[in-house]
């Protein structure tokens, strides 16, 4: 890999598990606004996109003022609680650690509110890898915080990745002109990462991705990678 190589992680499903905080919010903004709770289940399929669609789908809506009281009582819950609710997937902090020995600059890019992106990372006890925590809130499209970091750090494109577990991730890393990498081990359906340049099965599958492209990373594991 060369020498200024670019990574940025999306957070929900990539760097940590948040299902808890995040369905348990959702269900307290659905009875909030008068609706039954649904399955845990039911609701994993709407950790990673933005707030303003989750909730449009959710409510089943285009009513502005609807969508913004859902996302109100939805954070509500969240930032009080449901953010300490996450958990590292294991592996990531292994994968942080020797990427940023390796002299890769790391940055987190993802559809929260910056602020909470900030916290949630403080809290997995993971702020101190990054070199910038960058959320997306209501109304920033994934692919202009992209933007934005590419033109802060001027890699070239062999060096620049987005890694995420969602279609929306792959699509903004595409679009940004990054090499886009997917992981299997968050919250996307099947067929959501097939325009990714590759797909890592596991933390340590990763972490070989960008030791063949230049790293130094555990031996090939059949499977890691596809």
């Amino acid at each position: 890999m060369p020498e200024k190589s670019v990574i940025v992680f999306d957070l929900d499903g990539t760097l940590s598990d948040p299902s808890e905080g995040v369905t348990a919010s959702l269900n307290f903004a659905l009875e909030s606004l008068g609706l039954p709770p649904r399955p845990r289940e039911a609701l994993t399929r709407y950790i990673g996109p933005p707030l303003k669609e989750i909730f449009a789908e959710l409510l089943n809506t285009r009513d502005d003022s609807r969508i913004a009281e859902g996302i109100a009582f939805f954070r509500r819950r969240y930032l009080a609680r449901g953010y300490r609710e996450n958990r590292l997937y294991p592996g990531i902090v292994d994968l942080l650690k020797r990427l940023r020995v390796s002299g890769a600059r790391l940055y987190v890019a993802t559809t929260k509110r910056e602020d909470t992106a900030n916290n949630v990372a403080r809290f997995l006890g993971i702020a101190a890898f990054f070199e910038g925590i960058h959320g997306c809130g209501l109304d920033t499209p994934k692919v202009a915080i992209l933007e934005r970091i590419l033109t802060r750090e001027t890699p070239v494109r062999e060096a620049a990745f987005m890694v995420g577990d969602r279609e929306t991730d792959i699509a903004a890393g595409n679009a940004a002109g990054m090499r886009a990498i997917g992981v299997a081990w968050g919250f996307g359906a099947p067929g959501e990462l097939e325009k990714a340049e590759a797909v890592a099965e596991t933390p340590a599958g990763l972490l070989n991705y960008f030791a063949r492209a230049g790293h130094v990373g555990p031996a090939a594991k059949k499977g890691d990678v596809r």
